[in-house]
């Protein structure tokens, strides 16, 4: 039986609301074609904020992890060169 491609995702944020200011800090994509994991992609993201404490408790991502990294704009892209392999 064949199984149709797809990615699965997973994102970290700083919250859970964007309209308070919260934003993306780690974005990560699976994808998985025929129940086996083809290729995977995982980044830290800039916020251009604090990671609040409760944050770093729960994902273990701290201020120092992500201030090296990318802004969200430009990771967006990269994402993006990495996704559109399950159209094919």
């Amino acid at each position: 039986m064949t199984y149709p491609r797809f990615v699965v995702t997973d994102l970290e944020t700083t919250g859970h609301a964007a309209k308070s200011g919260d934003r993306m800090i780690q974005a990560s994509f699976v994808i998985i074609e025929n129940n086996q994991i083809i290729d995977q992609y995982t980044t830290f993201i800039n916020p251009e904020r604090s990671i609040p404490v409760f944050i770093e408790e729960l994902t273990g991502i701290d201020d120092e992890m992500d201030s090296t990294h990318t802004n969200r704009f430009r990771e967006a892209g990269n994402a993006a060169d990495f996704t559109p392999e399950i159209s094919n």
